[in-house]
């Protein structure tokens, strides 16, 4: 990693995915009436509306190093090991985890030394800002040490395994107490009380909560299967 590189803050890259979000909404809906208006229609028109959403940010990303959202906010994707344009395949590949893993992805920005995602790691890029002098320092980051000096962390791949294994164990918790506290009216149907909307309301936003403090505490090596151990002097 290039030493002089700033990294921009969780919000700006947020603040980019929703520009892009409704750009892509704008965009589909224009495909599907582009396909239609040149004879394609039915489900040959969402084939083809589909597969321009899917090239439309590899595309911008591989060509210019970035998304319009991307270039709005000032940011850049670049490859970690030579500082270019990553290529057309790592941009797709990066594009296709995104979607598939949506939050769970976007949360390693908290917690990574490089502020990267997930589909940020699994092609080797890394999200910089592009005019660092002109922002303030919050806005402009340096790399964080996200693995403490003097402990042996498990590797990433054990780590990962073990949210995914925590995830599941909260999921299945949290759906036994709500389907023991909640009629099946409410759950299966949809009507429900004002005060059985708040307890679902807080359900989720346990769940929520308590996804995210999963991924951060396996990635710390706090959690059991995943523990940091201390290293001993010799």
């Amino acid at each position: 990693m290039n030493s002089d590189w700033r990294y921009p803050r969780f919000l700006r890259r947020i603040q980019a995915t929703l520009i892009d979000g409704v750009i892509i909404a704008i965009l589909f809906m224009s495909s599907l009436i582009a396909a239609s208006s040149v004879g394609i229609t039915g489900r040959d028109s969402y084939i083809v509306a589909i597969g321009i959403i899917l090239l439309w940010e590899p595309l911008f990303v591989s060509l210019t190093g970035g998304s319009v959202g991307h270039h709005l906010i000032g940011m850049r994707v670049v490859s970690s090991t030579t500082g270019n344009n990553i290529n057309f395949f790592a941009a797709f590949v990066r594009f296709i985890v995104k979607i598939v893993l949506g939050n769970f992805s976007i949360v390693f920005i908290l917690i990574t030394r490089y502020h990267q995602a997930i589909h940020d790691g699994l092609v080797r890029s890394v999200m910089i800002v592009k005019h660092p002098e002109t922002m303030p320092e919050y806005e402009a980051l340096t790399d964080r040490q996200s693995e403490l000096a003097g402990f042996d962390y498990p590797p990433i791949w054990q780590r990962g395994i073990m949210m995914i294994v925590y995830n599941i164990a909260l999921i299945l918790l949290i759906g036994t107490i709500t389907g023991l506290l909640l009629p099946a009216d409410c759950l299966v149907y949809g009507s429900c009380t004002t005060w059985q909307n708040i307890m679902l309301t807080a359900w989720q936003l346990t769940w929520v909560i308590a996804s995210l403090a999963i991924v951060a505490l396996c990635w710390k090596g706090r959690l059991l299967g995943c523990r940091r151990k201390m290293i001993e002097e010799s």
